[in-house]
């Protein structure tokens, strides 16, 4: 199996270049300011991983698919779906603080966007890991329990703190809160939130338990 990885030294690209090599697969990797170079290492390729910005893989999709076989990692499906049947649409759970943890080594297989029978593949590309399938819809529904609510979390709360040499339990938590979305591409990390058409509910959601709990606390003190 030869690999090429288009994005190859983000966070996800190097990632899944130093696992599939490890595991002894054919990898290239390739970034986009080498772009003379993309064409050339797809055709050399059996699949193409799409480690770059939702709206770049869309780009990539729209000139590649149909002569080469596409494997799209976004964290957001929805708007995929209208490449079903072109495309393999996966999510890996895991980073590379991750990757050596078995509970965390979780692949999303999206059944309505990927070329049907392709989830076999996606297996054998992962051994050791659990190759889990969910239809789009679904995926964007846990994404939000698994991504967004943490990274609005975290982007709330760097926001609102200052920095401090001295240090509690309770703050340096807090400090890892915060590390959640600085450690993330921002561009990935908004695309993350922005996309997924279930994140509006869920800052609607944020900004009334905000008021709720202002009132919990001011509203019940002694007069």
């Amino acid at each position: 199996m030869k690999i090429v990885i288009v994005g190859s030294s983000g966070r996800i690209g190097v990632t899944l270049f130093n696992l599939f090599r490890n595991l002894g697969y054919t990898v290239t990797g390739v970034d986009l300011q080498n772009a003379s170079m993309l064409r050339m290492r797809m055709e050399e390729s059996d699949l193409a991983f799409l480690a770059v910005p939702a709206g770049v893989a869309m780009e990539m999709i729209e000139a590649y698919s149909s002569s080469h076989k596409i494997v799209e990692l976004s964290s957001t499906k929805l708007p995929f779906k209208k490449y079903a049947g072109s495309i393999i649409s996966i999510h890996p759970l895991f980073g590379p603080l991750s990757v050596g943890e078995e509970r965390l080594r979780n692949v999303l297989f999206i059944t309505d966007i990927s070329i049907q029978g392709s989830m076999e593949t996606i297996s054998g590309l992962f051994p050791g890991f659990k190759v889990l399938p969910v239809k789009s819809e679904d995926h964007d529904r846990l994404m939000v329990e698994l991504q967004v609510i943490p990274y609005l979390i975290s982007m709330l709360s760097s926001r609102i703190t200052t920095e401090t040499e001295l240090k509690t339990r309770s703050r340096i938590k807090l400090e890892e809160v915060s590390n959640i979305s600085s450690s993330q591409s921002l561009t990935t990390l908004l695309d993350t939130i922005r996309l997924n058409p279930f994140s509006v509910t869920v800052l609607e959601t944020m900004k009334q338990a905000i008021e709720e709990l202002r009132g919990e606390i001011f509203d019940s003190a002694p007069k």
